[in-house]
């Protein structure tokens, strides 16, 4: 029997295959060309652009590999680094992670507001969201349910974290004075 997870991925998985079969065509015969920008559907074209949110203090090497896996698939992906009235920074700033992704070469804003605002704003119909168990899939459930009401015509994308290190852990290691630069790229 599948679990709830399996079932969520595998439907997921195939609505994801559904919505890229539609908006690139291949030609069914053999040896047929790849799909231009003159061959994609209208209205799929904003696929080709994700936003990958979160307050990222710190922005560690579970979200790099969260960014280049999306990063594989999107034409652009903008790393939106959101301000949390709820949420003290506590390891840098928003400008130092900035200046972090900047010197990783990464399109990036800092963000006051929803989410599903800034997507509207650039364009994108895709929200980038990183998942390390199944305890951040049913929380970025709620959260992807709430943005799909807030927005029906955008997407979460879930991608799997190479590693299970939260930016939690790594500001617990540098208050305890233990190492961890070797978590955050």
């Amino acid at each position: 029997m599948r679990s709830r997870l399996e079932s969520y991925v595998t439907v997921g998985i195939y609505a994801r295959l559904t919505q890229l079969v539609e908006c690139f065509p291949y030609k069914e015969e053999v040896g047929g060309s790849s799909p231009s920008s003159s061959t994609i559907k209208k209205g799929c074209d904003n696929m080709s652009l994700a936003v990958y949110a979160g307050s990222f203090d710190p922005f560690t090497i579970g979200h790099l590999s969260v960014y280049k896996k999306a990063a594989a698939d999107f034409d652009d992906v903008v790393v939106v680094i959101a301000r949390n009235a709820k949420k003290q920074r506590s390891f840098y700033s928003e400008q130092e992670c900035a200046a972090v992704l900047e010197r990783l070469g990464i399109t990036h804003e800092i963000h006051d507001g929803l989410v599903v605002d800034i997507c509207e704003q650039l364009g994108a119909k895709r929200i980038v969201r990183g998942i390390r168990n199944t305890t951040d899939f049913l929380y970025e459930e709620e959260i992807a349910d709430a943005n799909k009401f807030l927005a029906p015509n955008i997407e979460t994308v879930y991608y799997r974290a190479d590693n299970n290190i939260s930016s939690s852990l790594v500001r617990l290691c540098k208050q305890e004075g233990r190492p961890f630069r070797e978590l955050i790229p």
